[in-house]
This record gives C-alpha cells, structure tokens and sequence, in this order.
C-alpha cells in the first residue's frame, strides 16, 4: 500500500512540474490563414480569441500580411486578458508595433515578437491588430484571416495537447522513472 501512494503522489507531483507546453522553440499566436483577407486601418481592428486546455508559453503574433502602396501608419499586435473591447491598450499583457518597412505589397509572414507570455489553462486570451492607418485602400495593412491557431516561427500549426494528453505523458515518464529503479 505504501508503494503505491508514492506512486500517485509522484503523478501528481509531475503533472504539477509541467507549468507550461513548449513544443516548439517559439510558439506565436496567429489565424490558420485560409480564408480571405480583411483590412486594418482606423476604422478596423482585427483581433482574435483564443482559449488554451494547458498552460502555452507564446512569443507573440505571426500573421499572414501586406501593407497597401502607400502605407504610412505603423501597426500593433497586442496581446491581452479577456475577450475584445474598446480599452484592449490598457489591458495589454504584451505588444510590439511594426512600421510600414517591415511589410512587402505581397502576401508574407509577418512575425510581432512580444516577451514570452505564459496563457494559463482556461484562460482567455485576445490578440489585437491595431493601426491609425487610413482607411483608402492603398493605406490599409491586409491580413488573411481565418480560423485562430498557434504556430511556429515557420507558420506551421502546433497542436495544443489537451489536459489529459499531458497525464499521459507525465505517467509514461513516471513508469520509465519506476524501470529505472528496479
């Protein structure tokens, strides 16, 4: 009796240790870029919410952009607690602003790096596109939307693995701890 409550305090001992899922070197907010493009000027924030099963450390935002021939504006990715609403500045966890030289007139990743930002389990989370470009089309910034998602620094999507997946993988570590001892 007494080996296996060892045991389970050890489960639960490593389940707690993973405090955060690091899949990949960095891991950034995005949309899965399929669907059709939307603007981002004064008149039209963009942003996206996103709800994790585990704690996922991201580095910021990676989307899919262009700018129009004659954008002048700077543009901000801000990361903030909660759903979307008009005071997501004050509330911001992390952003960084990205002027008109970093973008092409075609379609490229666009990665906004932030400091890591841990997004707890259960948590949500909005990431916000923000600029005071004008509205005319050649002034506006355009990102092709789609559905939310994480991704590389590659633009590839990283599967977020759910609550029981990390057990699974904390118990499979334990068992090759116990194979050892013997």
């Amino acid at each position: 009796m007494r080996y296996r409550s060892i045991t389970i305090v050890a489960v639960f001992a490593l389940v707690a240790a993973v405090p955060a899922v690091s899949m990949a070197a960095e891991i950034f907010v995005s949309t899965d870029q399929t669907g059709k493009n939307v603007q981002c000027d004064i008149s039209n924030t963009q942003h996206w919410t996103y709800t994790v099963p585990v704690n996922v450390d991201v580095q910021g935002g990676l989307f899919v952009m262009k700018d129009g021939q004659n954008t002048v504006a700077d543009i901000t990715f801000c990361l903030v607690e909660g759903g979307f609403s008009s005071d997501f500045t004050s509330r911001s966890l992390a952003s960084t602003t990205l002027t008109p030289a970093s973008f092409t007139q075609s379609y490229e990743a666009v990665i906004f790096t932030t400091p890591t930002i841990t997004l707890l389990a259960g948590h949500t989370y909005t990431g916000v596109l923000s600029s005071s470009a004008a509205v005319a089309g050649d002034a506006q910034y355009f990102i092709k939307d789609g559905n939310k998602a994480f991704v590389d620094s590659k633009g590839t999507i990283i599967t977020v693995p759910e609550p029981a997946t990390m057990s699974l993988l904390a118990l499979g570590g334990l068992a090759a701890l116990l194979r050892k001892r013997r």
